[in-house]
């Protein structure tokens, strides 16, 4: 029943919701076979011991139900059930708690990648008085749009841009934000990926003020241009979210032959922009050719049950990230990371083969899509 009221929702595809159903679960139970008995072949080697041991202390976290441990400890005290040996094992577990978001927090924020300055790191602070920039009151129509090339001010003009012939290779990572509230993760990101950027950040009115307030004491690269999306909180459409405008818009303020679609919660591995810089000039230079960067998930509630905000969740996912495809294949047989959505149709594009390619492969070819709709 709920396959036939699914059929209504999405274009058609090569087959019915009921066999891709199907073929999801085999191509899931074949991905577990097949990194389960990879993790068994290597849990001998030395290159792969500290690996193991990164995963044993991940597993050993987010298998402890510290929420229900703690309710349960919180109850016994409340009803004077509880023995001086529990309540002090209660403070101990507490400042244990402190201490690794503490730490985990450290880890997040103790990266650095110099792109302009030798003194100042890519998203780290500056004193307050070297740059000031202020909020603008006058929206006409409703509407302001702010375009930062570093951290200067420059004009927004919505003239389309074009690559010449003859430009050099290179991406453009391309990103959206919802409001200032992932701009802590921007350090993160810039250390992450150290090609050029593109983030579009939506914010209403209210929220000009802590946009400019970051760009003023943070060191903003050249290599990063953040354009300011405001809208009039009075506006109806305020709290509207236009995703594929603000894609549009970042687009058109590219300056390289390539783009690549990302999020701001997208977590990327080191290597990524070396990788994708490293494709095979033959399928950058194609017009009918287009490079999906495969996207893996983390089974979200165990994440969600060590952690209690955007921040405290980013800090603990930090941590837990695969770097490289070894971690990775770690990472799915602990069952803590997953290479797509339980039966959802739109993420069946990593099949199982991807993972015995060659580290010296680059890209490698689809061989078919099972869906005709797809996203990251």
């Amino acid at each position: 029943m709920q396959n036939k009221e699914l059929d209504g929702l999405f274009p058609d595809d090569h087959i019915s919701v009921y066999y891709t159903v199907l073929h999801f679960r085999a191509i899931h139970k074949t991905e577990g076979e097949l990194v389960s008995n990879l993790s068994l072949q290597w849990s001998q080697e030395e290159c792969f011991r500290p690996i193991l041991e990164k995963y044993d202390s991940v597993h050993l976290i987010l298998e402890f139900k510290e929420n229900d441990w703690i309710q349960d400890v919180r109850a016994a005290i409340s009803n004077h059930t509880a023995t001086s040996a529990l309540i002090e094992q209660y403070h101990d577990f507490q400042s244990v708690l402190i201490t690794r978001k503490l730490q985990l927090r450290s880890e997040f924020y103790n990266v650095s990648h110099y792109s302009d300055s030798p003194i100042h790191c890519d998203g780290c602070d500056i004193p307050r008085n070297q740059k000031k920039v202020k909020a603008i009151l006058n929206y006409q129509n409703g509407l302001l749009i702010r375009k930062f090339v570093g951290n200067e001010e420059v004009e927004y003009t919505d003239t389309p841009w074009f690559p010449s012939n003859d430009q050099k290779f290179d991406v453009t990572a391309i990103v959206t934000a919802f409001g200032y509230n992932r701009l802590f993760a921007l350090r993160q990101f810039m250390y992450r990926y150290q090609g050029p950027i593109v983030l579009v950040i939506y914010a209403t009115s209210t929220q000009e003020i802590h946009l400019v307030r970051y760009i003023s004491t943070h060191f903003i690269p050249k290599r990063v241009t953040i354009l300011f999306y405001l809208v009039s909180r009075y506006l109806k459409s305020s709290t509207v979210f236009p995703i594929n405008r603000l894609r549009n818009l970042a687009i058109r303020n590219i300056r390289t032959t390539h783009f690549l679609i990302l999020d701001m919660d997208l977590r990327l591995s080191l290597n990524t922009y070396k990788e994708v810089m490293s494709l095979p000039q033959f399928l950058y230079q194609s017009n009918r050719s287009a490079v999906i960067l495969p996207v893996f998930f983390y089974i979200g509630k165990q994440i969600l049950a060590h952690c209690s905000s955007t921040e405290s969740c980013s800090y603990l996912s930090n941590w837990i990230q695969p770097e490289n495809k070894l971690e990775l294949i770690e990472c799915i047989n602990r069952k803590i990371c997953i290479s797509n959505k339980n039966n959802i149709r739109t993420h069946m594009y990593v099949m199982p083969e991807w993972f015995t390619t060659s580290k010296e492969s680059h890209v490698s070819r689809v061989r078919c899509f099972i869906t005709n709709f797809m996203e990251p």
